[in-house]
């Protein structure tokens, strides 16, 4: 399929590099530069990681909330769900988090 590249206004005349998740390949190109990516599937992350362990001052953008969590949370949660319904366990992942990381 054909990368997904959404309209966003004022992009055609931004003076620096535009590329979709396709075309990158390292984050070296990009240290101590501003990055922005779009999106906060995996690629999205994964890119995120790669551009800040290259020194890279890098933000992410998305559309709608996302949780965060570590891995030892998401272990907790895997545990809650062998003794709880999903609604609790998913309830006390949400208070951990903000516990943990704050109501950001």
């Amino acid at each position: 399929s054909d990368p997904f590249c959404p309209a966003i206004e004022g992009l055609s005349s931004f003076p620096g590099k535009v590329i979709h998740s396709t075309q990158y390949r390292s984050g070296k190109e990009f240290e101590d530069k501003s990055v922005l990516v779009v999106g906060a599937g995996n690629s999205g992350w994964e890119i995120a990681l790669d551009l800040a362990n290259h020194g890279a001052k890098t933000s992410i953008v998305v559309r709608s909330p996302v949780h965060i969590l570590s891995r030892g949370i998401v272990n907790v949660g895997l545990f809650l769900l062998k003794y709880l319904p999903l609604s609790i366990a998913d309830a006390l992942m949400v208070l951990l988090s903000k516990i943990t990381y704050g109501d950001r």
